[in-house]
């Protein structure tokens, strides 16, 4: 009897014991779940901040640059200047050298931290993160293809200019030298028709002068 009555004392005890130990693992494990959710919030907050922060310089950048490359050299005001026209295309060789492959690695660096952003709350069983409309990265590619497309508009422009200045002064230079050959053989034509003293003879060459030719026409 004493030993049935002492036996089932123990059970008592470790059964309590159980229980209070089941509890204390349960609070033990619920504790460490609220701190590993808490520190998950925290980092998605952070990750979606630094997202749409990164995300919105990009999208401004790119549909500013757009813009700027959608624009025209005036051809009135570079028909004829070749250093004007080589300076467009230089700049745009500088932009596409220096400028664009930092604004791509910002791209990159944005897309990277959009799909940590997504792992982390798949892990968790959280729902994907959707960004305000014009910032996810499928908007943001979209951008930058149509920003490639006006890189080559711009190129072809710049090329189509600095050809057309080329042909303009081409065919100025030749205008240039057919008049002078005019002018020079009937300046020819004078000197071989020369009379008089030698005093009047030098007087008439005096008036036949190829630097006033020169300076009349390079300042038409």
């Amino acid at each position: 009897m004493f030993f049935f009555s002492a036996l089932q004392s123990v059970m008592t005890y470790v059964s309590e014991y159980f229980h209070r130990f089941a509890a204390q693992s349960d609070q033990e494990t619920a504790g460490r779940r609220v701190t590993n959710f808490l520190a998950f919030a925290q980092q998605r907050d952070e990750m979606i901040n630094q997202y749409i922060a990164e995300a919105q310089k990009i999208v401004a950048w790119t549909n500013g640059k757009t813009d700027e490359l959608q624009s025209r050299p005036e051809q009135s005001e570079t028909d004829y200047d070749y250093v004007g026209a080589k300076q467009l295309l230089t700049d745009f060789n500088a932009y596409k050298a220096s400028e664009k492959p930092q604004w791509s690695a910002n791209k990159v660096q944005a897309e990277t931290i959009f799909s940590n952003l997504q792992t982390k709350l798949v892990a968790f069983q959280r729902p994907p993160y959707v960004p305000p409309p014009g910032f996810s990265p499928s908007d943001i590619n979209e951008l930058w293809l149509k920003l490639v497309a006006s890189e080559q508009g711009r190129l072809d422009a710049l090329r189509a200019n600095l050809k057309n200045v080329k042909d303009n002064l081409r065919k100025w230079f030749a205008k240039l030298a057919n008049e002078f050959e005019q002018w020079n053989s009937a300046q020819i034509a004078a000197v071989n028709t020369l009379s008089g003293e030698l005093e009047e003879q030098i007087a008439q060459l005096d008036s036949i002068n190829v630097f006033e030719f020169l300076f009349f026409h390079f300042l038409k």
